[in-house]
């Protein structure tokens, strides 16, 4: 089943300055999402989709395909699928699957790319990454406006964490599907044949502010400099 990725890259991003291309262990943050796809071997193109003429020149360097992005979608607004759909509408693929792998992915696994691919099916037309959450949705607690803090539910008071409900959220590394149902459906979950793949939340870290690109960084070197 022949494949292509692409990877969604901006050039602007508000809390990080040049988030995609910021240094992440002595190479550029997007290098982590290319390096993943070349040596999952799944692809037989790999596609940057960028406004940013920095990660132009990067791509090249890296000898990754680009293609020039229209401003209208690249807003810090704009969803990832509309910038998949376009790059399907405007480019004939002969693959009939295709991955959107996010550029800001430094500690994604090529194996899980390899592992969720073989869950696409006529059956289940999009996979994607999902992690638990750390700790019991059940238990959270709500503050008001005196700063008093109350249990959300109060039947969770005296409930063991063991009984409550495991949750799941998006691991924020690639979405897999068909080429057809990523032109077809607005969201993956339209389809309503979504599977996800489970990772680890010691794996898994969304980088939003200057923390969480910290953290990202001992994530890393404990997970692939040991």
């Amino acid at each position: 089943m022949k494949s292509i990725c692409i990877i969604p890259a901006r050039g602007g991003s508000k809390r990080i300055k040049n988030k995609n291309i910021i240094k992440f262990n002595n190479k550029p943050m997007i290098y982590w999402s290319v390096r993943a796809a070349i040596k999952s071997k799944c692809f037989d193109k790999i596609v940057i989709s960028t406004d940013s003429k920095k990660i132009e020149k990067i791509a090249k360097k890296l000898k990754i395909n680009f293609i020039k992005r229209p401003k209208y979608l690249a807003s810090d607004k704009t969803p990832v699928f509309e910038v998949v759909r376009h790059f399907l509408k405007r480019n004939k693929t002969k693959q009939s699957t295709i991955c959107c792998i996010l550029p800001c992915s430094p500690l994604i696994f090529y194996q899980d790319i390899v592992k969720a691919k073989k869950k696409l099916s006529k059956k289940t037309k999009f996979v994607f990454p999902i992690t638990n959450y750390s700790y019991p949705l059940g238990r959270s607690l709500v503050k008001n406006k005196k700063d008093y803090v109350f249990f959300n539910n109060k039947d969770s008071i005296s409930k063991n964490t063991q009984k409550f409900k495991d949750y799941f959220h998006d691991a924020g590394q690639f979405y897999w599907g068909y080429v057809n149902d990523f032109l077809k459906f607005e969201n993956i979950f339209n389809s309503q044949k979504v599977k996800g793949h489970f990772i680890p939340n010691y794996r898994v870290k969304d980088i939003d502010n200057l923390t969480d690109l910290k953290l990202a960084k001992v994530m890393f070197k404990s997970l692939f400099l040991k």
